[in-house]
């Protein structure tokens, strides 16, 4: 073999070494059944990392802190604040919808997850009013969604040279049917308010969400934002759809 076959040879290898592999099947963007089933083949792949796109695992989903700031016009008025924090559950999500629009300037990808069970599990520090119930508590929890859908809204611009994308906007729609709490210490050093602050919770879960979910879907977009600028930096549109 010459050598200048033998470079040849290395420079293709190294190419397809080096271009971001993606653990689904390439779509037509206008074919929805297409789209979904490559979506959830993604979300699968995603229990793992992906270190060619530098992403980390989606189940869990690890978060470090999140702090949702007191709506003082509403009935449900405390700070929450959330450490070492997991999302559970998004790996088993059914993609129930998935809708692609292409236009020169932008690509606008928008889609549903739905999910039995969506667990967030870590360390809470709480304090305000809830209801008429003064909270002031820390500790361990678990907030539990059931038969919840997440609506997720990207917008992305659109380099119309070379096809690459850049996300600049992250919307979600948190859409739960029902809340379960388990927050053993919700009133500091009184375990029977705590308890009986917890039933109230358990009791009227949804109640209590509808107040705080313009700041929760506000909190969601930007968790879940930087994941999804690291899963587009490598990627141009042809990687992901047939145009």
């Amino acid at each position: 073999m010459s050598y200048f076959m033998l470079l040849i040879l290395i420079c293709i290898n190294l190419c397809y070494a080096t271009k971001p592999t993606l653990r689904m099947p390439q779509c037509k963007y206008t074919d929805e059944s297409c789209l979904k089933s490559a979506a959830m083949l993604g979300l699968q792949s995603l229990r793992e990392p992906n270190l060619q796109l530098d992403l980390p695992s989606i189940d869990p989903f690890v978060i470090e802190r999140i702090h949702v700031r007191a709506n003082t016009t509403s009935k449900v008025c405390f700070t929450q604040e959330y450490y070492d924090f997991k999302f559970i559950g998004m790996s088993m999500a059914n993609v129930t919808n998935f809708e692609v629009k292409i236009s020169p300037a932008h690509v606008y990808l928008n889609f549903s997850l739905e999910m039995k069970v969506f667990d967030m599990v870590g360390y809470f520090k709480w304090n305000g009013t809830v209801m008429g119930h003064v909270i002031d508590g820390y500790g361990l929890c678990n907030i539990t969604s059931v038969n919840v859908t997440h609506v997720h809204k990207l917008t992305l611009k659109r380099n119309i040279k070379n096809d690459k994308l850049r996300l600049i906007g992250y919307d979600v729609d948190l859409q739960p049917t029902s809340l379960l709490f388990s927050l053993p210490n919700l009133v500091r050093g009184n375990p029977t308010a705590s308890k009986e602050t917890e039933r109230f919770f358990n009791q009227n879960g949804m109640q209590i969400f509808f107040e705080v979910k313009d700041d929760y879907d506000r909190i969601f977009g930007k968790i879940f934002y930087p994941y999804a600028c690291a899963f587009f930096k490598k990627l141009f549109l042809h990687d992901l759809f047939y145009i």
